[in-house]
C-alpha cells in the first residue's frame, strides 16, 4: 500500500535506518554464544507486514500474542516502532511499540520469539537494540518495556534494563539511550 503522508514516510525511513544499524551490530551482549558470523549474515530486519504475521502463525504453530490485531492497532501511530526478525527466510521474532509524544522514550509493548528458534535468547536483544537505534534517531532518551513477561526480566536486566516505574497498574523497565 503506498504511503502518502509525508510524516509516515519520514518515520518509516527512520525505522528502516534503525533496523539497518542494528543488523550492522558487532557485539551481542547476551544469549548462549552460538551465533556465528555465518548465521548473522542471514539476519534481516523488516517492518511487520501481513506476510510476517502469516509467517508467525504458519512457522511457529501458535503465537502467544494476537499479532493481527496488535499491528492493526499500532499502524495508525506514525511514531510506532516495529520489527520482524528473520534468519534465512525463517521468522524468528516480532516486536512492536511506540514513541512518546515528547522526548522521553520509545516503549516496547510486545516482544515474541519463535519457540525453539535459531535466535532463542537473542530476539529480545536484537529487538531492544533496534528500538534503541530508533530512539536515538528520533531523539528519545530511553527505551522502555511495558509489562515484560516475568520469566524474561533477568534477561532484560542482563541487557541493561532496570525497573523504572509502575503507572496505571503497568510495570515498566527502562534503559538509557547512549
Amino acid at each position: 500500500m503506498p504511503v502518502h503522508d509525508p510524516n509516515e514516510r519520514r518515520y518509516e525511513r527512520l525505522r528502516e535506518a534503525a533496523r539497518a544499524l542494528t543488523t550492522d551490530m558487532e557485539n551481542i551482549r547476551a544469549g548462549n554464544g552460538e551465533l556465528t558470523p555465518n548465521v548473522l549474515l542471514g539476519l534481516r530486519l523488516t517492518s511487520i507486514s501481513d506476510a510476517a504475521i502469516d509467517a508467525a502463525y504458519a512457522q511457529w504453530g501458535a503465537a502467544i500474542f494476537p499479532w493481527t490485531s496488535i499491528c492493526g492497532q499500532a499502524r495508525p501511530y506514525v511514531r510506532r516502532f516495529e520489527v520482524a526478525i528473520w534468519i534465512n527466510g525463517s521468522l524468528e521474532g516480532l516486536c512492536t511499540g511506540r514513541a512518546s509524544n515528547g522526548p522521553d522514550n520509545v516503549t516496547l509493548h510486545y516482544i515474541e520469539s519463535r519457540p525453539s528458534g535459531l535466535l532463542q535468547g537473542y530476539v529480545a536483544e536484537i529487538a531492544t537494540d533496534a528500538a534503541e537505534e530508533y530512539a536515538a534517531l528520533i531523539h528519545r532518551r530511553r527505551v522502555k518495556l511495558k509489562d515484560p513477561v516475568a520469566e524474561k526480566i533477568a534477561l532484560y536486566e542482563a541487557l541493561g534494563f532496570r525497573k523504572a516505574e509502575t503507572y496505571s497498574g503497568s510495570r515498566y523497565y527502562d534503559r538509557i539511550v547512549p
